[in-house]
């Protein structure tokens, strides 16, 4: 995807740790970036890039670059998201108290 097609506040899938997850993008932000050849001591520019919120784990995710979005999530893609994070965090109590 390109940046301009980033919306906040929706949901997108992306590889994150290597698996497919759905991703609410929270807001934006940007980052300098140093080093360029042509570039002179301390000069920087900045990059867009994006802050999310894995749906699966409910950890914050930095997006650096639009092309790790792969395309937006349906509703249902969502729903079946959240629900897994449901049967997730439930699992994961009941094993903390066997």
């Amino acid at each position: 995807m390109k940046g301009k097609d980033i919306v906040i506040g929706q949901h997108y899938i992306m590889k994150v740790s290597g698996q497919l997850v759905v991703v609410r993008i929270n807001g934006t932000g940007g980052r300098r970036c140093y080093g360029e050849r042509w570039m002179r001591p301390g000069e920087y520019k900045t990059r867009q890039t994006w802050h999310g919120t894995n749906i699966l784990t409910d950890r914050e995710v930095m997006v650096l670059s639009a092309t790790r979005v792969r395309q937006p999530a349906t509703a249902d893609e969502v729903a079946e998201m959240e629900q897994a994070a449901v049967n997730r965090k439930r699992s994961t109590r009941w094993e903390a108290t066997r």
